[in-house]
Protein backbone atom coordinates (compact mmCIF):
# COMPACT_ATOMS: atom_id res chain seq x y z
CA UNK A 1 0.00 0.00 0.00
CA UNK A 2 2.95 2.33 0.65
CA UNK A 3 4.43 1.75 -2.80
CA UNK A 4 1.36 2.98 -4.79
CA UNK A 5 1.08 5.98 -2.49
CA UNK A 6 4.71 6.90 -3.10
CA UNK A 7 4.35 6.49 -6.84
CA UNK A 8 1.15 8.55 -6.91
CA UNK A 9 2.92 11.28 -4.95
CA UNK A 10 5.41 11.58 -7.79
CA UNK A 11 8.30 9.97 -5.97
CA UNK A 12 10.31 7.42 -7.81
CA UNK A 13 11.85 4.38 -6.21
CA UNK A 14 15.28 2.94 -6.77
CA UNK A 15 15.93 -0.75 -6.27
CA UNK A 16 19.36 -1.57 -4.94
CA UNK A 17 20.23 -5.26 -5.35
CA UNK A 18 21.88 -6.70 -2.29
CA UNK A 19 23.55 -10.09 -2.51
CA UNK A 20 22.86 -13.08 -4.69
CA UNK A 21 19.42 -14.21 -5.78
CA UNK A 22 17.71 -16.53 -3.35
CA UNK A 23 17.21 -20.15 -4.47
CA UNK A 24 14.79 -22.52 -2.82
CA UNK A 25 15.28 -26.29 -2.87
CA UNK A 26 11.85 -27.99 -2.48
CA UNK A 27 13.32 -30.67 -0.21
CA UNK A 28 14.99 -28.22 2.17
CA UNK A 29 12.24 -25.56 2.12
CA UNK A 30 10.45 -26.90 5.26
CA UNK A 31 13.74 -26.92 7.24
CA UNK A 32 14.59 -23.42 5.99
CA UNK A 33 11.15 -22.16 7.07
CA UNK A 34 11.55 -23.72 10.54
CA UNK A 35 15.04 -22.26 10.86
CA UNK A 36 13.78 -18.80 9.85
CA UNK A 37 10.97 -19.05 12.41
CA UNK A 38 13.40 -19.97 15.17
CA UNK A 39 15.75 -17.17 14.06
CA UNK A 40 12.87 -14.70 14.27
CA UNK A 41 11.92 -15.98 17.73
CA UNK A 42 15.50 -15.60 18.98
CA UNK A 43 15.74 -12.10 17.50
CA UNK A 44 12.45 -11.11 19.18
CA UNK A 45 13.65 -12.41 22.54
CA UNK A 46 16.90 -10.45 22.27
CA UNK A 47 15.15 -7.22 21.24
CA UNK A 48 16.30 -6.95 17.62
CA UNK A 49 12.88 -6.74 16.00
CA UNK A 50 10.01 -4.27 16.13
CA UNK A 51 12.06 -1.42 17.58
CA UNK A 52 13.55 1.71 16.04
CA UNK A 53 17.35 1.59 15.69
CA UNK A 54 19.12 4.94 15.16
CA UNK A 55 22.35 4.69 13.13
CA UNK A 56 25.24 5.91 15.31
CA UNK A 57 28.33 4.72 13.38
CA UNK A 58 28.99 3.69 9.82
CA UNK A 59 32.25 1.87 9.05
CA UNK A 60 33.74 3.14 12.32
CA UNK A 61 32.84 6.81 11.75
CA UNK A 62 30.26 8.47 13.99
CA UNK A 63 27.24 9.95 12.22
CA UNK A 64 26.41 13.54 13.01
CA UNK A 65 22.98 14.97 13.65
CA UNK A 66 20.57 15.12 10.73
CA UNK A 67 21.15 18.29 8.74
CA UNK A 68 18.60 20.75 7.46
CA UNK A 69 15.41 18.95 8.33
CA UNK A 70 16.68 15.57 7.18
CA UNK A 71 15.48 12.48 9.00
CA UNK A 72 17.93 10.83 11.36
CA UNK A 73 19.18 7.63 9.69
CA UNK A 74 17.36 4.72 11.30
CA UNK A 75 16.10 1.18 10.68
CA UNK A 76 13.08 -0.78 11.88
CA UNK A 77 12.99 -4.57 11.39
CA UNK A 78 9.40 -5.85 11.29
CA UNK A 79 9.09 -9.32 12.84
CA UNK A 80 5.73 -10.24 11.32
CA UNK A 81 6.72 -9.67 7.69
CA UNK A 82 10.55 -9.69 7.83
CA UNK A 83 10.50 -6.21 6.31
CA UNK A 84 13.00 -3.41 6.70
CA UNK A 85 11.87 0.21 6.85
CA UNK A 86 13.53 3.43 7.89
CA UNK A 87 15.52 6.31 6.52
CA UNK A 88 19.00 6.81 5.16
CA UNK A 89 18.86 10.45 6.28
CA UNK A 90 17.17 11.84 3.19
CA UNK A 91 15.25 9.02 1.54
CA UNK A 92 12.96 6.38 2.96
CA UNK A 93 14.27 2.83 2.95
CA UNK A 94 12.24 -0.33 2.59
CA UNK A 95 13.12 -3.91 1.83
CA UNK A 96 13.35 -7.48 3.12
CA UNK A 97 15.68 -9.35 5.42
CA UNK A 98 16.28 -12.97 6.38
CA UNK A 99 17.20 -14.26 9.84
CA UNK A 100 18.77 -17.50 10.95
CA UNK A 101 20.14 -17.39 14.49
CA UNK A 102 22.72 -14.59 14.61
CA UNK A 103 22.80 -14.42 10.83
CA UNK A 104 20.97 -11.61 9.02
CA UNK A 105 20.91 -10.66 5.36
CA UNK A 106 19.24 -7.69 3.76
CA UNK A 107 17.82 -8.95 0.48
CA UNK A 108 16.60 -5.99 -1.52
CA UNK A 109 16.40 -2.40 -0.41
CA UNK A 110 14.28 0.21 -2.19
CA UNK A 111 14.66 3.91 -1.58
CA UNK A 112 12.78 6.98 -2.64
CA UNK A 113 14.84 9.16 -4.97
CA UNK A 114 14.70 12.58 -3.35
CA UNK A 115 17.74 14.80 -3.55
CA UNK A 116 18.97 16.43 -0.37
CA UNK A 117 21.57 19.17 -0.06
CA UNK A 118 23.60 17.15 2.46
CA UNK A 119 24.10 13.53 3.46
CA UNK A 120 23.58 11.79 0.11
CA UNK A 121 27.04 10.14 0.13
CA UNK A 122 26.48 8.91 3.69
CA UNK A 123 23.09 7.50 2.70
CA UNK A 124 24.51 5.66 -0.33
CA UNK A 125 27.27 4.25 1.86
CA UNK A 126 24.74 2.97 4.41
CA UNK A 127 22.74 1.21 1.70
CA UNK A 128 25.87 -0.38 0.22
CA UNK A 129 27.06 -1.53 3.64
CA UNK A 130 23.70 -3.19 4.36
CA UNK A 131 24.47 -5.49 1.43
CA UNK A 132 27.63 -6.68 3.22
CA UNK A 133 25.98 -7.43 6.57
CA UNK A 134 25.95 -11.11 7.58
CA UNK A 135 25.61 -11.14 11.38
CA UNK A 136 24.06 -9.18 14.21
CA UNK A 137 24.82 -8.78 17.92
CA UNK A 138 23.19 -6.65 20.63
CA UNK A 139 25.08 -5.39 23.65
CA UNK A 140 23.82 -2.69 26.06
CA UNK A 141 21.08 -1.40 23.71
CA UNK A 142 23.59 -1.19 20.85
CA UNK A 143 23.01 -3.25 17.72
CA UNK A 144 26.11 -4.17 15.77
CA UNK A 145 25.72 -5.30 12.17
CA UNK A 146 28.82 -7.20 11.09
CA UNK A 147 30.37 -9.05 8.19
CA UNK A 148 31.62 -12.67 8.35
CA UNK A 149 34.94 -11.55 9.81
CA UNK A 150 33.06 -10.02 12.78
CA UNK A 151 34.04 -6.52 11.63
CA UNK A 152 31.39 -4.05 12.82
CA UNK A 153 30.02 -2.26 9.77
CA UNK A 154 27.13 -0.37 11.38
CA UNK A 155 26.37 0.49 15.02
CA UNK A 156 22.82 1.43 15.92
CA UNK A 157 21.34 2.67 19.20
CA UNK A 158 17.90 1.58 20.34
CA UNK A 159 15.54 4.56 20.57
Amino acid sequence: MLLPALLCAGLSLMAIPLGAAERTDPETAPRAAASAASGTQQALQQGLLDVRWRVKELLGSPLGAAAGGARAPHLVLDAAHLRLSGSGGCNRLMGNFALEGQRIQFKRVLTTMMSCPQGMAQERSLIEVLGQVQRWHIEDRVLMLMNWQQQVLVKLQRD
